[in-house]
């Protein structure tokens, strides 16, 4: 199926904003499979589910969608995503083939938390498994704070994966968020004291993506957990609680192994915990 099949199921609201358009034109060699296929709304309900309903009909790899607001954003574990208008970047894009699926939310992190620290000099930090986070000296509930996070999700028939998509969003100025996401996040202009250009932290994530997606084809996962490692402290000598299947269970992290799995010390013995619901105790 080709463009038009999937452009049927919700049409873009119009051209590229003119200064996202500049930027991503500065920057055609770079953009891979990315350039060209930038496809913005002012509105979703999640970019996400639009992108898995594009994908399902038909979107290329390489297809991206990008929203000034989210209705219904959400995270990991369902959780909602707030996502004002114009307060925050909120993308997803589509991916094929599947083979690199376990590490692709590692590399993605990677790749924004390079970025983001490229474009503000802000010590942006990973959490374990896909969350960008700032450690602040505030007095706050939480010494590290939420400013972005990543959701990976595929979608394939008869049992096998034919398309991923990895939606981001990241959080660029403070606005009325809710008292219990507010305790336990922040934003990069709140960080930074100044506004962020959106349109290039886009255009720069994007590359980013393209050159360790590109490192994560090449087989070289190495490179890319001793790069996520080393941007997430908290894989390391942290207190974590997870659920189980049927109760809490607490420990200590020790790390990820080669799978991206984090290893959480518990009494005498080394937890392997691949999914599920966690609470870190920082």
């Amino acid at each position: 199926m080709g463009r038009v099949t999937f452009l049927r199921h919700h049409k873009p609201s119009g051209p590229l904003p003119n200064h996202l358009q500049s930027m991503v034109s500065a920057n055609e060699a770079r953009l891979g499979c990315f350039f060209g296929n930038i496809f913005y709304f002012d509105e979703v309900t999640s970019t996400n589910d639009l992108a898995l309903e594009w994908a399902a009909n038909g979107a290329t790899e390489g297809t991206v969608i990008v929203a000034r607001a989210q209705t219904a954003g959400r995270g990991r574990q369902g959780r909602r995503w707030v996502s004002p208008a114009d307060v925050g970047l909120y993308v997803s894009l589509i991916l094929r083939p599947c083979r690199v699926v376990p590490l692709l939310t590692h590399t993605v992190g990677v790749a924004l938390a390079e970025s983001l620290r490229a474009l503000t000099d802000l010590q942006i930090e990973l959490k374990w498994p896909n969350d960008l986070v700032i450690k602040t000296t505030k007095q706050v509930v939480s010494e590290y704070r939420k400013v972005g996070g990543i959701l990976t999700e595929s979608a394939g028939r008869s049992g096998s994966c034919q398309y991923v998509v990895v939606g981001f969003g990241i959080n660029l100025e403070a606005s009325n968020l809710p008292i219990e996401v507010a305790k336990l996040a922040t934003s990069v202009e709140a960080e930074l004291g100044d506004k962020v250009d959106s349109a290039r932290l886009m255009v720069e994530s994007l590359a980013a993506i393209v050159s360790w997606h590109k490192i994560l084809l090449e087989g070289q996962t190495d490179v890319i957990l001793n790069r996520w490692r080393a941007l997430s402290p908290t894989s390391k000598g942290a207190h974590v609680e997870w659920r189980g299947q049927s109760e809490w269970h607490g420990g200590m992290t020790v790390g990820i192994d080669d799978g991206g799995a984090l290893l959480v010390r518990k009494e005498n013995q080394i937890e392997r915990v691949l999914a599920g619901e966690i609470r870190w105790i920082l």
